[in-house]
């Protein structure tokens, strides 16, 4: 614990990495968090059971051309339209509205996700959905979840 009473997520865990060997992802949950032309970058990944990988990483970025990507992601990795989530501050609330279902999904949308504040069922255990979604990566790193990294050895 620090000096602010704060726990390192991963302290004492070991954390798995690959690089890219053409791993397959398939049916996976895709998550994108949005940014526009702040300081931070668009970063959106895909993850299944095993493998997580980044798919999107880009410095400035609008809400059309966010989903456009977002659905070809969903596309080259089998996903559903309902298996994309987007945290929904920002540009992430146009971005969400942006992503258009495959023809085959009539109904299916995006879940837009706000962060900030906790879920009702899960109050009593977190700080906000923020803390809950680091804390259920931790358990998926924990359980033997691999990061494919982008980096070309």
């Amino acid at each position: 614990m620090n000096e602010k009473g704060w726990i390192p997520l991963f302290s004492n865990m070991t954390i798995l990495f690959e690089p890219y060997q053409g791993q397959v992802i398939n049916r996976g949950l895709i998550a994108l968090d949005p940014a526009g032309q702040g300081r931070d970058n668009s970063i959106g990944g895909i993850r299944d059971t095993i493998y997580l990988k980044e798919v999107i990483n880009e410095k400035t970025s609008n809400e059309k051309d966010l989903a456009r990507k977002i659905e070809t992601v969903r596309d080259a990795y089998n996903c559903s339209t309902s298996d994309i989530a987007v945290d929904a501050f920002g540009i992430g609330a146009k971005t969400v509205v942006e992503i258009r279902p495959r023809p085959d999904e009539l109904n299916a949308t995006p879940v837009a996700l706000l962060v900030d504040k906790p879920r009702e069922e899960t109050k009593h255990l977190y700080k906000n959905y923020n803390a809950e979604l680091a804390w259920k990566f931790r358990e998926w790193i924990r359980k033997g979840g691999i990061i494919i990294t982008n980096n070309v050895s």
